[in-house]
């Protein structure tokens, strides 16, 4: 690609192992992406791929949080750059990210806008039974619900086992693929492992099946993954009454269980989850990607858009594109 005069702007969304950038040319168009490790390679490789263009903005979301240590490297690193214009560059970027108020890519692009949209981005559902929240009501569950006089843990242990055995049938009947995540993982972020250079998402290793199932244009169940997280369940402890009586009280603790994700295509959402834990009592989560959604009910009307990874660059209708995004609520999500 040749090298651009004009200014653009490298928008970085990033982790604690990766950052993914998006280069944007002066009209919002993306002419530039790519997802680098936050290692010394990494970081490396990302540098080197940002100079393709000298004039050049970097706009770190959350650069006085996660953001903070890749800023602080692009900082230092000033002596990367050739030339006094570039490290006047460097030095100007460097008074906005160390101010007090996080540097947003909307600082760095106001009054250059073309689209601007109000939309749910990333969508974290969670799923509990309101009635299992304390110990005294797994022993009512358990005698009143399921009709045990004594409400043993190896009743839970039973009922998780079943769960297992049902989730492995369903895979096998439908011909759905079983990924095991494993791997390295770090205690503070359960979601990542290991296994590649950086820590990859479990999303990244379903994301080819995804495009397989889009292709098909129909809502189905892509992949079941299967991880070992910590959860808040339930675990029992017996004791004796005066008389010598045997019962359990029952206490919630973080534990290491088996979670199974159900990721999921569907023609409405696009790609989605739903994590289901294999113990009791069985805490869960729906993922879904609002502009993901957007995307299809603004191509069921027939409103022409470019898509940016996630979100949009530009629209010849953006008021309707904007009424789209407005209709996504929980009337929409329950109805599904």
């Amino acid at each position: 690609m040749s090298v651009m005069s004009d200014r653009v702007v490298i928008g970085m969304d990033p982790h604690k192992r990766s950052a993914t950038i998006e280069v944007m040319a002066g009209e919002e168009t993306v002419v530039g992406v790519g997802r680098f490790g936050t290692g010394r390679d990494g970081y490396a490789a990302m540098t080197k791929y940002a100079k393709q263009w000298p004039n050049r903005v970097w706009a770190i979301e959350g650069c006085q949080g996660i953001g903070r240590h890749i800023a602080n490297r692009l900082l230092a690193g000033s002596s990367l750059a050739a030339g006094a214009g570039a490290r006047l560059r460097r030095m100007v970027m460097a008074s906005r990210l160390t101010r007090t108020n996080a540097v947003t890519v909307n600082d760095v692009l106001d009054g250059q806008k073309l689209l601007e949209i109000d939309c749910l981005d990333r969508v974290y559902l969670t799923l509990s039974v309101p009635n299992l929240v304390v110990g005294g009501q797994v022993v009512s569950f358990l005698n009143q619900h399921e009709g045990m006089p004594v409400p043993s843990p190896a009743l839970l242990e039973r009922r998780g086992q079943t769960f297992r055995r049902a989730v492995m049938s369903f895979a096998g009947a439908n011909d759905i693929p079983v990924i095991n995540f494993t791997g390295k993982k770090e205690k503070t972020r359960p979601g990542v492992l290991a296994d590649s250079p950086w820590p990859e998402r479990k999303i990244d290793q379903v994301m080819p099946l995804m495009r397989q199932a889009a292709a098909t244009g129909r809502s189905q169940v892509v992949a079941i993954g299967v991880a070992q997280e910590y959860q808040r369940v339930f675990t029992g402890s017996k004791s004796a009454t005066d008389t010598g009586a045997v019962w359990f009280t029952y206490q919630r603790v973080d534990r290491r269980v088996t979670c199974y994700y159900f990721y999921l295509w569907d023609t409405d959402f696009g790609p989605a989850f739903i994590k289901i834990c294999a113990y009791f009592p069985y805490p869960g989560k729906i993922w879904f990607n609002g502009h993901e959604w957007a995307k299809r009910q603004a191509a069921k009307a027939g409103i022409s858009f470019r898509e940016l990874s996630n979100g949009f660059a530009a629209s010849q209708d953006p008021h309707g594109l904007q009424d789209i995004c407005d209709r996504l609520g929980p009337g929409t999500i329950t109805s599904r």
